[in-house]
């Protein structure tokens, strides 16, 4: 097991941190991640590929956005690597979090957010590291997750 620490920004009442140089929210109720980075950086940065276009993707503020889905290569959330990450990328930017990073992300890890420190602790087995894969399965009837070969739906 290896257990790792994550610094909040300490100016939210929110799990806020920093990854990639943007803010990155840690939204429990979240399924699927959400990264509102310019679509050419994320094909530079993290050789992304289109997967499906015009989807629409409920939960944003009781509401609908439209966006396309991307696989990332190489995505990282501190010592945690994700070799595939699948995520929506909205038609409109988020400012305030141009990264909200799921629960589904964390499967199989147990996690703390401690506000008062400033701080998410994570353990997480050491197998959990690397070569992490993280796939949108299924958006026409319901979004369903598969986290390293296990399937994850609400």
């Amino acid at each position: 097991m290896k257990t790792f620490d994550i610094r909040l920004w300490n100016q939210s009442w929110r799990p806020v941190m920093n990854i990639y140089g943007a803010n990155a929210l840690f939204d429990t109720g979240a399924i699927i991640p959400v990264i509102s980075l310019p679509k050419d950086l994320l094909e530079r940065r993290f050789d992304a590929k289109l997967i499906e276009e015009n989807i629409s993707v409920g939960g944003f503020g009781g509401g609908k956005s439209l966006g396309c889905i991307y696989s990332l290569a190489n995505f990282n959330i501190s010592v945690m690597h994700y070799r595939i990450l699948e995520c929506f990328v909205p038609n409109n930017a988020d400012d305030d979090f141009p990264i909200i990073l799921s629960a589904p992300l964390f499967y199989d890890a147990i996690y703390t957010i401690n506000m008062k420190e400033g701080k998410m602790s994570v353990i997480v087995a050491d197998d959990k590291l690397q070569n992490n894969e993280f796939i949108i399965k299924d958006l026409a009837e319901k979004i369903c997750v598969q986290v390293n070969g296990v399937m994850l739906q609400r």
